[in-house]
C-alpha cells in the first residue's frame, strides 16, 4: 500500500488539502467510473476521478476529471494510474450531480 499527501484542492470537499491518501496497485479490468486514482504526469502526481475508460478502440486509455470546475483531464494510458484511493469515495449525491453537471 503507498500513501500519498494531497497537495491541491482539486478534489475538494471529498478531499482536503493535507490529507493522506491510501492506495492499491488494481488492474485495468478492476477500474470502474469513480474510482479515485493517482496517476503520473511526468514528475507530478495528480489525484482526480475517473470519467470514462476506453474498453474498445484504444483499450485502456483512461479519462479523469477533477471536483473544482468539472474539468477533463488530457487522456491517457492505464500504466500512468500509480493506485486507486482506498480511503476516500465519492458519495452517491456528487455522482448523481457529477452526472448531471449540478453544481
Amino acid at each position: 500500500m503507498k500513501k500519498y499527501r494531497i497537495v491541491s484542492s482539486s478534489m475538494e470537499p471529498v478531499i482536503q488539502v493535507g490529507d493522506e491518501v491510501l492506495l492499491d496497485e488494481v488492474p485495468l479490468s478492476a477500474l470502474k467510473k469513480f474510482d479515485i486514482v493517482v496517476f503520473r504526469e511526468g514528475d507530478k502526481y495528480t489525484c482526480h476521478y475517473i470519467w470514462h475508460i476506453n474498453q474498445h478502440l484504444k483499450e485502456g486509455l483512461i479519462t479523469t476529471r477533477n471536483l473544482d470546475g468539472y474539468h477533463f483531464d488530457d487522456s491517457f494510458h492505464y500504466d500512468k494510474i500509480v493506485g486507486r484511493v482506498n480511503n476516500y469515495h465519492l458519495s452517491l449525491w456528487i455522482k448523481f450531480k457529477l452526472l448531471f453537471w449540478i453544481k
